[in-house]
C-alpha cells in the first residue's frame, strides 16, 4: 500500500512499492482488494497489476465495489511473452513458482490448444472488465515501461 500523496517523490514511492513487494506462495488478490476497499476514504485511482491467475468472479466483486464507490479502476494484466505462446524444446518441465508443482510437457503438441485457452482467458477478463466500467490492458513484460505507462493515460 502506497498512500496517496501530492508531492515530489511520489512516483519513486510507487515504483519502490512495486519493486520491493516480495514473491508469494499463492495469491491473496481477493483479500488485498477487500482491504483496499476499506482503506480508501476518498475517490481515487486503483490500479491492479497482476497475472490474474485467480478467481475472476471474486476479484470482479471487489473491483465492481470500488467502481460503485466512485473510484477509477484499471487492471494491468501482466504476462511474460513465454506464457502467451507456448514454445520451447521438444520436452520441457514447467514448475509452478507458487506451489512448486511441476509437469513435463511437449510444447508442440499443446501449443495450439494452449494459445486458444490463453486468448479465451484474456478475452474473458477484457469483456468482464468492460462490462463493469473497468479499464483493462493486457501487458506483455517485454513491453517498454514507458509504453505500459501510456496505457494509464
Amino acid at each position: 500500500m502506497v498512500p496517496a500523496r501530492v508531492k515530489a517523490g511520489q512516483w519513486a514511492r510507487v515504483v519502490g512499492g512495486l519493486v520491493h513487494t516480495p514473491d508469494g506462495r499463492g495469491t491473496a488478490a481477493h483479500a488485498a482488494l477487500v482491504q483496499v476497499t476499506s482503506l480508501l476514504a476518498r475517490r481515487g485511482l486503483v490500479v491492479l497489476v497482476s497475472d490474474l491467475l485467480f478467481d475472476r468472479e471474486l476479484a470482479l466483486t471487489a473491483l465492481r465495489f470500488l467502481r460503485h464507490r466512485g473510484h477509477q479502476v484499471i487492471v494491468l494484466h501482466l504476462m511474460d511473452p513465454a506464457e502467451a505462446a507456448l514454445s520451447g524444446p521438444p520436452e520441457v518441465r514447467f514448475r509452478d513458482p507458487e506451489s512448486a508443482a511441476s509437469v513435463v510437457v511437449r510444447p508442440r503438441e499443446l501449443a495450439r490448444a494452449y494459445g486458444a485457452a490463453v486468448r479465451r482467458e484474456i478475452a474473458a477478463w477484457r469483456a468482464a472488465c468492460r462490462r463493469h466500467g473497468i479499464a483493462y490492458h493486457h501487458v506483455l513484460t517485454d513491453m517498454p515501461f514507458g509504453m505500459a505507462l501510456r496505457l494509464l493515460a
